[in-house]
């Protein structure tokens, strides 16, 4: 069974809708030595956040990036392995008082040969022998008998398949601007490699993980401030959890069900940021009903009095109220199906994107 998560790397930015965001049996990524909060003047890093997730023992798993994020991906091991072991030898203490397994990664993204990799997980097997452990790579090699974590940057550059047991996170996808994660086909780039047998578990990331507008936004990690709230992350899941086991149904590519509408870095709980919407090029009604596959209505989508969309596709906009977990649950617990219907429009998975990509 593929588990899934988000991947809220900066978790300490944000901790509260973190762990109000936890579902029992997903599963999760923080950074624990690169995103702080500044308190009386020092530094404040991820520790506390994490024992906190751990504290609720409701996550399968998660993986713990250690060594701060290095944009060159040199990563220098001799430099860095005694802090990597400390903080190893530190889980190894954490992992006693939790249900939730810990995955060390002792790099985000390294470039390094096997062969220098491989002594370096010797050790972390040795002072932290109850965690697991994983290699993230860039353009790193694997290393035989220990688990590959890879991350997509965009649709059109997807990493190879590795050899063996891996993960995958969303980390960075879009992050070049050619794709946004919400606007990401993500069946069709997931399906290689759930076919490939050995697809352990698929986190989803967002800009807001890491404190960012979008991938244009370069303000250092101490002053960011656009920060997800726990309906933000539940999106992430929900859309990775769609696109492994996905339900029936599909819109024509002239019309529009975006799940997540644009951030444009306002507050999340008083606009319309990342709420559900859709584009219709036949509707001319300020409203549309939706209903759940039962036919119960279950919400209902409005005109803001924004101008028609002119791009593709063209027509109204009409958004949610909601996110599109908050749909789907109750779609689902009417149901026990996600399926929704917008107005006549065919049923389809309420937690995918439909119709119109862009390509």
């Amino acid at each position: 069974m593929i588990k899934v998560g988000a991947d809220p790397l900066a978790a300490v930015l944000y901790e509260d809708a973190v762990i109000e965001s936890l579902r029992k049996g997903d599963v999760s990524g923080i950074f624990l030595n690169t995103f702080y909060k500044t308190r009386n003047g020092k530094k404040v890093y991820a520790k506390k956040t994490l024992q906190r997730i751990l504290a609720t023992n409701l996550l399968d798993e998660i993986v713990v990036h250690l060594a701060p994020f290095d944009n060159s991906h040199r990563y220098p091991i001799k430099q860095l392995r005694k802090e990597i072991l400390a903080d190893s030898a530190w889980l190894e203490a954490e992992q006693a008082k939790t249900r939730t397994l810990i995955i060390i990664s002792p790099f985000c993204e390294n470039n390094h040969k096997a062969k220098d990799m491989k002594p370096l997980f010797d050790d972390i097997a040795r002072v932290a022998p109850r965690c697991d452990y994983i290699n993230s790579i860039w353009k790193g090699e694997e290393v035989q008998g220990v688990d590959t974590e890879i991350h997509i940057p965009d649709a059109r550059n997807l990493p190879r398949i590795p050899k063996n047991r891996f993960t995958i996170s969303f980390d960075g996808f879009g992050g070049d601007g050619s794709q946004d994660f919400p606007d990401a086909k993500l069946i069709e780039i997931l399906k290689p490699y759930i076919l490939s047998g050995r697809l352990r578990h698929v986190r989803g990331w967002h800009f807001r993980c890491n404190g960012k507008k979008d991938h244009l936004d370069s303000t250092p990690i101490g002053l960011r401030r656009y920060l997800p709230n726990a309906n933000y992350i539940l999106c992430l899941v929900y859309t990775i959890e769609a696109a492994i086991n996905p339900q029936a149904g599909i819109w024509p590519a002239n019309k529009l069900l975006k799940t997540m509408s644009d951030d444009h870095g306002n507050d999340l709980n008083k606009s319309k940021d990342c709420r559900i919407m859709c584009i219709l090029p036949d509707h001319t009604q300020s409203m549309i009903e939706v209903f759940d596959s039962a036919g119960n209505k279950i919400d209902t989508w409005r005109d803001l009095n924004l101008p028609p969309h002119t791009n593709t596709p063209k027509g109204k906009r009409l958004y949610s109220a909601l996110y599109l977990n908050e749909l789907a649950n109750k779609a689902f617990k009417n149901t026990g199906s996600y399926l929704i219907r917008v107005g006549n429009n065919p049923s389809v998975d309420g937690r995918l994107r439909n119709g119109y990509f862009k390509r």
